[in-house]
This record gives C-alpha cells, sequence and structure tokens, in this order.
C-alpha cells in the first residue's frame, strides 16, 4: 500500500480541531442519549431521511408505515403521502419545516402544516432568511416556474436555479420563452419578491 503523505497531514488538522492534537491530552467524548421521539409500532424510520433543527434540539424523520410515509416531527406525525421526495428543511429558526411530498403522480411542497399547490415535478424547497417564507423551481407539463411564498411564478420554457437575496424576500433567477418551431428563444433575468 502506498502512503499518501498529505493524507495523514489532513486527518491530523481534523483530529486537531476535535482536541486529539498530539501534545493534547484525549478529550473524553462520552456519548449521553436522550430520546427525541418515539416511531409509531409496524413503522420503520426511512434510511437517509432525518434532519435536525439547527438548534439540535429537534429531529425531523421521513417515516413509512404499511406503504405510506408520513413526516415524524419529534413525537408529531404529519400528514400521509405516497412519498416523501426530499429531505425535510428546516427554517433558519428551527420552528418550521418544509418537505416534498407526492400524491399520485403529482408534488407538493408541504411547510408546516400547510400543504401546497400541486405540481408535475419539484425542486428542493429553500427558506428565505426571515424563515417564513420558502422558494423552490417547479415543473408544470412542460412548463417551469418558481414559487415564492404561495405566489407562483410565470411559466418559462426553462427555469435556472435561484438565489435569494440577503433581505429575506427577494429571488433571482433566469428563464427562457423558446419558440417551438424555430427553437429559439429570448432569455429573461427575473426577479421576485416576497410578500410575507
Amino acid at each position: 500500500m502506498k502512503r499518501i503523505p498529505w493524507a495523514s497531514s489532513l486527518a491530523l488538522v481534523v483530529l486537531s480541531s476535535l482536541g486529539y492534537a498530539q501534545d493534547r491530552p484525549m478529550v473524553d467524548l462520552s456519548l449521553e442519549e436522550k430520546r427525541l421521539a418515539v416511531v409509531p409500532e409496524d413503522a420503520r424510520v426511512q434510511r437517509n431521511a432525518v434532519a435536525f433543527s439547527p438548534d439540535g434540539r429537534t429531529v425531523a424523520a421521513v417515516v413509512v408505515k404499511s406503504g405510506r410515509e408520513f413526516l415524524l416531527l419529534g413525537d408529531k406525525k404529519g400528514a400521509e403521502f405516497d412519498e416523501i421526495m426530499r429531505l425535510p428543511v428546516f427554517s433558519p429558526d428551527g420552528r418550521t419545516v418544509a418537505y416534498v411530498a407526492r400524491s399520485g403522480a403529482n408534488m407538493r411542497v408541504v411547510v408546516g402544516e400547510k400543504k401546497g399547490e400541486l405540481f408535475d415535478d419539484i425542486g428542493t424547497p429553500v427558506f428565505c432568511p426571515d424563515g417564513k417564507t420558502v422558494v423552490y423551481r417547479a415543473k408544470q407539463g412542460r412548463k417551469q416556474t418558481i414559487v415564492i411564498g404561495e405566489k407562483k411564478g410565470e411559466l418559462f420554457d426553462r427555469v435556472s436555479h435561484f438565489i435569494i437575496g440577503a433581505d429575506t424576500g427577494t429571488v433571482a433567477y433566469a428563464a427562457e420563452h423558446r419558440d417551438a418551431a424555430t427553437r429559439r428563444g429570448k432569455a429573461y433575468l427575473m426577479l421576485g419578491e416576497s410578500k410575507s
């Protein structure tokens, strides 16, 4: 086996930040466990589908029972869906969770207990810094849009990824309309704003 010199240096840096530097005594990393939630009987937690709130006090987990999926937030059970499509996302203050759920062939974003509009496909929801507004990209038929809070933007043939401004409610993205016959398009730089 060939030794890679930088690998041991990298490991030392990482371990050093955990208190394992060679010139320091070992740090006691004893584990203190706390039960955060109880999974209902005859149910299981979906693999790789657990998220912690920013403060680490609340856990959200996708749970499967009898072929249906729901979000378990602490001990509180959410609505059942055919599938929860993506890892749950917490708001910056940790008070609200958002996720993408599938019912039949359609998807919706669920924010807290509020179910959003149905679409054919949805990207991962992202909270604005205010912790109240969720932004996501959605597909309806062959068209795409950006949804800010509960407001659906204009439908385009293509929508790029979006960026959220630090002012909490401004969203920028590029979009394009294409002529089906000529395959030529017109591009736009869009700016959306949350009114919440």
